[in-house]
This record gives structure tokens, C-alpha cells and sequence, in this order.
């Protein structure tokens, strides 16, 4: 595996766009991007049990995470953010290759720019780039120090894709806040990158839906 990702890492890779431009990328250059992404799991299925359809060429690479929360992966060129597409995978990079490389290279942006605003015994918010802090639910291994840090099992919302507010479980009053920040959210019209109105609570290493706020 570590030989596989060694050459992923040591080249390019070139495919044709929908204009027969030639688009040239670096993969450390990828980062993982969230969408809003519903899907129905039966009793016993599981979100790694889902596939896209990746027939559709054109479609957007993605990747089931946690419910109505979908993976995707782009490139920020300098013009503007390219979404990876389904006709970029290949025999040498899968979707599995692909989640891990911008999962690196995301963790390496993440540890070196983020910074926390608020107080752990109300509500924080975690900020890093300005545009894709949601996508920082997906780094497990923070998750589990910011929860000893809450001394409680922590809740999430990722209202909009440059949002992530975090407060303990059993802090009631957090929680309230939470839903107020949310209802702002989806209220605005016009707002670009919305993803989802539900708060999300951590259980066993996994996301999982406590409540979803009518707005």
C-alpha cells in the first residue's frame, strides 16, 4: 500500500476536459470537499456499504461518510476550484487512493492553520482556510483529543461548508446556541455552500444525527 500511494504521490496526472482542454493536476494538491448527499441505509447497512454510480463519467467522484454527508475531492487552481470527476480514477487511483491522499493532504493543512475561537464550556468554532472548515469532521483522531478536551462526548454542526461549531453532549445551553447558529444560517437567502440542518453527535469513532433543526 505505501508503495502505491508513493507513486501516486510522485506524479501527475493528465485527463482531457468536457472543453478537450488538457488538465493537469499534482495529486498533494487534492483536498477533500463535503457535500450534502442523501442516501436511505436499510437495518444493516453500513455508509461503506454504499457505491456511486461511477459510469457516469462526468458525474463528480464521491464518497459516502456519515448520513446526508458525502466526500468529494477538488483542486484549487488558479482560477478557480476544480471537483474531481469520476473519468479521473483510474487502475492506479481509486476512490479508496484518492480518499486517502487528500485525507493527508488535508491533515497537514489542518494541524499547521487551525485555530479555535470560543469557550469549551459553551460553544467553539474551528477555523483554518476560510472555506472548507466542515470538511474537518472527517480527521477521527482529532475528534477524540477534542473530547477529552470537552471532558463529555462532544455534538457538531456543519451548517455551511466554512462552519463547524462543537459543544458538549449534555451542554444543553450549547446545544441551544447550536440550533439558533443553524436557523441564521438557512435563513439567509443567497448563501452559497449550505450543507445540512441537523447536529451531529460522536459515537464510536462515528457521526451520528441527534436531532435536525425546522427551519
Amino acid at each position: 500500500m505505501y508503495s502505491l500511494f508513493k507513486k501516486l504521490f510522485s506524479k501527475k496526472v493528465r485527463e482531457v476536459s468536457n472543453e478537450q482542454e488538457l488538465f493537469v493536476f499534482d495529486y498533494k494538491d487534492v483536498l477533500p470537499r463535503l457535500f450534502e448527499v442523501s442516501f436511505t441505509l436499510s437495518e444493516n447497512d453500513k455508509y461503506t456499504d454504499i457505491v456511486f454510480d461511477v459510469d457516469n463519467k462526468e458525474a463528480p467522484v464521491l464518497k459516502p461518510f456519515m448520513q446526508d454527508i458525502s466526500v468529494g475531492y477538488g483542486i484549487d487552481t488558479d482560477n478557480e476550484y476544480k471537483i474531481l470527476q469520476n473519468k479521473h480514477l483510474s487502475e492506479t487511483l481509486s476512490i479508496e487512493a484518492l480518499h486517502h491522499i487528500a485525507l493527508e493532504n488535508f491533515s497537514a493543512s489542518f494541524l499547521n492553520n487551525t485555530r479555535v475561537e470560543g469557550s469549551f464550556d459553551d460553544v467553539i468554532m474551528l477555523i483554518n482556510d476560510g472555506n472548507n472548515e466542515a470538511a474537518m469532521i472527517l480527521l477521527d483522531l482529532y475528534w477524540d483529543e477534542l473530547a477529552e478536551m470537552f471532558k463529555n462526548d462532544i455534538c457538531i454542526c456543519i451548517p455551511q461548508k466554512d462552519l463547524i461549531f462543537v459543544t458538549a453532549k449534555n451542554n444543553e445551553a450549547g446545544l441551544s446556541k447550536m440550533r439558533e447558529l443553524i436557523k441564521s444560517v438557512f435563513s439567509e437567502i443567497g448563501t452559497g455552500g449550505k450543507l445540512v440542518k441537523h447536529i451531529y453527535e460522536r459515537q464510536k469513532a462515528g457521526w451520528y444525527i441527534k436531532e435536525t433543526i425546522n427551519v
